[in-house]
């Protein structure tokens, strides 16, 4: 499977979002960040170039900053508004490549150091902000337009599934793993293609 280039680096294909690990306390089980952490270093062990951090101030960022992952291409995804990236690289423990936010969040990010991308819905046809915009992270099933029109603009189009890779050359899988055994299921690269993954 062909890299996708993003943020001036050629990633693989498939990625992890830690949007579902345990033992984080985003449950309501106890908090015990070992297995969470043991998870992340396993896929970025087998390859993972690509983490996902869906709250980059909650748990997930504090098992993403104790993973410890210097040479991962760190994603991050805003869902409310932060005064700036100095928030975000303290509690990551350094700044993201790219962080995705809705469309009405991004106004006040233009100008940040910072790569940008968008956040989508499934209505999503098409994005005004075409020229700031790296990539896009929507869901799976993925509207066919927004898709083609990331293809077209070459833009990486991320979803929670294995099954947007067969959408076009620039879509990406961000699959979510609960235990390091998963990983092992999911980023094993003797698998002719990735199996599919709960949406994250």
């Amino acid at each position: 499977m062909d890299p996708v280039r993003l943020g001036g680096r050629l990633l693989s294909r498939v990625g992890l979002s830690v949007s579902e690990l345990r033992g984080t306390g985003m449950w309501g089980e106890p908090v015990d960040l070992g297995p969470a952490i043991a998870t992340v270093r396993r896929a970025v062990g087998m390859g993972v170039d690509i983490v996902e951090v869906p709250l980059p101030f909650g748990p997930y960022a504090d098992v993403v900053r104790r993973a410890a992952l210097p040479d991962a291409f760190m994603v991050v995804r805003l869902t409310g508004p932060v005064a700036d990236l100095g928030v975000m690289r303290e509690r990551l423990g350094r700044p993201p490549d790219l962080v995705l936010a809705d469309e009405a969040l991004l106004d006040a990010m233009i100008g940040w150091p910072v790569r940008l991308g968008a956040l989508t819905g499934p209505a999503t046809h098409h994005l005004r902000h075409d020229h700031q915009i790296q990539a896009v992270r929507g869901p799976y099933p993925a509207a066919p337009p927004l898709v083609e029109w990331c293809e077209e603009r070459e833009i990486p189009y991320l979803a929670p599934s294995a099954a947007i890779l067969g959408e076009g050359r620039h879509t990406v899988a961000l699959l979510a793993p609960r235990s390091p055994a998963e990983v092992e299921r999911l980023f094993d690269r003797a698998a002719p293609t990735p199996p599919a993954a709960e949406p994250g």
